[in-house]
């Protein structure tokens, strides 16, 4: 049976979620405003994807997020994108991304070094 993933907000509050009446869920969470939906086969999972991707942001033990313009615009084109389909999430998080841009600026820095800089040196010794 085919169910709703939504984005709900009131106020600055957003409900990431799913139910299989949306009618119903526009009154009981009155008086928020529905932000956008997606109609899946699969709610459980995306509404579960929805949440792990914005867990730093999540109010603990509830549906209810601290979503920036930047998240909510994301979420919005999930919803709109995902369409049955499977979304990822991104590799690189937290230390990991730290880790990778620090190696990857040294490895930059040090062939601008050898084959920029040194060159211009070697060619003032001579």
């Amino acid at each position: 049976m085919k169910s709703y993933v939504y984005l709900f907000q009131n106020k600055d509050i957003y409900n990431i979620g799913f139910s299989s009446n949306l009618e119903q869920l526009k009154q009981s969470l009155m008086p928020g405003e529905l932000i956008a939906y997606l109609k899946t086969e699969s709610p459980e999972q995306i509404c579960r994807k929805l949440h792990i991707r914005y867990s730093d942001v999540r109010i603990p033990q509830s549906d209810y997020f601290r979503l920036t313009k930047p998240q909510v615009l994301d979420c919005k084109l999930m919803l709109k994108d995902i369409g049955g389909k499977d979304f990822f999430q991104p590799i690189f998080r937290g230390f990991t991304l730290y880790l990778t841009l620090l190696i990857s600026w040294i490895s930059i820095s040090l062939l601008i070094i050898k084959f920029g800089i040194e060159p211009i040196f070697y060619k003032l010794n001579l």
